[in-house]
Protein backbone atom coordinates (compact mmCIF):
# COMPACT_ATOMS: atom_id res chain seq x y z
CA UNK A 1 0.00 0.00 0.00
CA UNK A 2 1.25 3.47 -0.84
CA UNK A 3 2.05 5.86 1.93
CA UNK A 4 1.66 9.62 1.77
CA UNK A 5 4.24 12.11 2.88
CA UNK A 6 4.53 12.60 6.64
CA UNK A 7 3.24 15.81 8.14
CA UNK A 8 5.62 18.75 7.97
CA UNK A 9 6.44 20.77 11.08
CA UNK A 10 4.29 23.57 9.69
CA UNK A 11 1.31 21.24 9.29
CA UNK A 12 1.78 19.89 12.83
CA UNK A 13 1.81 23.44 14.18
CA UNK A 14 -1.33 24.26 12.18
CA UNK A 15 -3.14 21.17 13.49
CA UNK A 16 -2.29 22.07 17.09
CA UNK A 17 -3.49 25.66 16.54
CA UNK A 18 -6.74 24.49 14.94
CA UNK A 19 -7.36 22.08 17.84
CA UNK A 20 -6.89 24.96 20.30
CA UNK A 21 -9.58 26.81 18.33
CA UNK A 22 -11.82 23.75 18.87
CA UNK A 23 -12.01 22.76 15.18
CA UNK A 24 -13.00 19.18 14.51
CA UNK A 25 -10.63 16.77 12.78
CA UNK A 26 -12.87 16.86 9.70
CA UNK A 27 -12.63 20.65 9.52
CA UNK A 28 -8.84 20.40 9.78
CA UNK A 29 -8.79 17.78 6.99
CA UNK A 30 -10.61 20.21 4.70
CA UNK A 31 -8.33 23.13 5.58
CA UNK A 32 -5.06 21.22 5.12
CA UNK A 33 -6.11 18.90 2.30
CA UNK A 34 -4.68 15.84 4.04
CA UNK A 35 -6.32 12.48 4.72
CA UNK A 36 -8.48 11.97 7.77
CA UNK A 37 -6.22 9.08 8.84
CA UNK A 38 -3.10 11.22 9.09
CA UNK A 39 -4.92 13.94 11.04
CA UNK A 40 -6.60 11.43 13.36
CA UNK A 41 -3.31 9.65 14.00
CA UNK A 42 -1.47 12.89 14.74
CA UNK A 43 -4.16 14.05 17.17
CA UNK A 44 -4.24 10.63 18.84
CA UNK A 45 -0.47 10.11 19.09
CA UNK A 46 0.73 13.66 19.68
CA UNK A 47 4.48 13.68 20.28
CA UNK A 48 4.78 10.00 19.32
CA UNK A 49 3.52 10.70 15.76
CA UNK A 50 6.07 9.65 13.16
CA UNK A 51 8.30 7.67 15.49
CA UNK A 52 9.39 4.33 14.18
CA UNK A 53 9.11 1.14 16.12
CA UNK A 54 6.81 -1.80 16.34
CA UNK A 55 4.96 -0.63 19.42
CA UNK A 56 4.26 2.88 20.58
CA UNK A 57 4.88 2.18 24.25
CA UNK A 58 6.88 -0.45 26.02
CA UNK A 59 4.60 -3.39 26.71
CA UNK A 60 1.72 -2.26 24.54
CA UNK A 61 -0.10 -4.87 22.53
CA UNK A 62 -0.16 -5.20 18.74
CA UNK A 63 -3.77 -4.07 18.97
CA UNK A 64 -2.47 -0.54 19.53
CA UNK A 65 -1.21 -0.60 15.95
CA UNK A 66 -4.47 -2.02 14.61
CA UNK A 67 -6.48 0.73 16.29
CA UNK A 68 -4.83 3.25 13.96
CA UNK A 69 -5.60 1.43 10.70
CA UNK A 70 -8.48 3.80 9.79
CA UNK A 71 -10.84 0.99 8.91
CA UNK A 72 -8.58 -0.81 6.46
CA UNK A 73 -8.91 -4.56 6.44
CA UNK A 74 -5.83 -6.69 6.31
Amino acid sequence: MLRGKPLSDEEKTSINAYKELKLSNRQIVKKLGRSSCVIDNFVKLGTQYGQSGRYFEQGSSPRALNDLSCGQQR
